[in-house]
């Protein structure tokens, strides 16, 4: 069993604990969710904190996502996908981080049209970010991408087809 500690159990706000529960969820593994109260100690700093089937205790959402996607068939298949999950993982959560802080994510400054070209450009070359099927890098970025559309609007259909909403891509 897995083990996500979270600010109130994830039961006021989800945060950066919903993407590692919606990997969890997809790749279909049993866990369980308890508040930062719960936590055990550790050498660990902040929440979210998991720990896994193995008692390992880790922090840190990107590579808490790669350890799960690598565990879990849920992180690339070839070397160059495994590259490019762990690389996407770390740049959705620098597009996390320039969401949360005024003035960095603005249309003016080009910084977001910069981060969707890069989305854009990998979801022209595949059918998901990394390859044909999904990966946490995908699960990451659907987190992110929920928030910058709840800080920032909608994104842009007709400057960003494939990034806007996985039903505009391909079958």
């Amino acid at each position: 069993m897995i083990t996500i500690y979270y600010w109130a159990a994830m039961k006021k706000f989800q945060g950066r604990g919903f993407p590692i529960a919606l990997a969890l969820e997809f790749a279909g593994v049993p866990y369980e969710v308890l508040g930062n109260d719960d936590l055990p100690e550790s050498f660990c700093f902040a929440v979210p904190i998991v720990k896994l089937s193995t008692g390992q205790l880790m922090s840190q959402t990107p590579m808490i996502m790669d350890v799960l996607g690598s565990e879990f068939g849920l992180g690339g298949s070839t070397p160059a996908e495994k590259v490019d999950c762990k690389q996407l993982l770390l740049d959705f959560n620098d597009m996390f981080d320039e969401v949360q802080k005024d003035g960095k994510w603005t249309a003016e400054n080009g910084r977001q049209d910069k981060w969707f070209a890069l989305v854009e450009k990998r979801l022209q070359a595949s059918k998901f970010l990394v390859s044909s099927e999904i990966t946490v890098a995908d699960l990451h970025a659907f987190w992110v991408a929920s928030l910058i559309v709840m800080k920032k609007g909608k994104i842009e259909p007709e400057k960003y087809p494939k990034a806007r909403t996985p039903s505009s891509r391909d079958p």
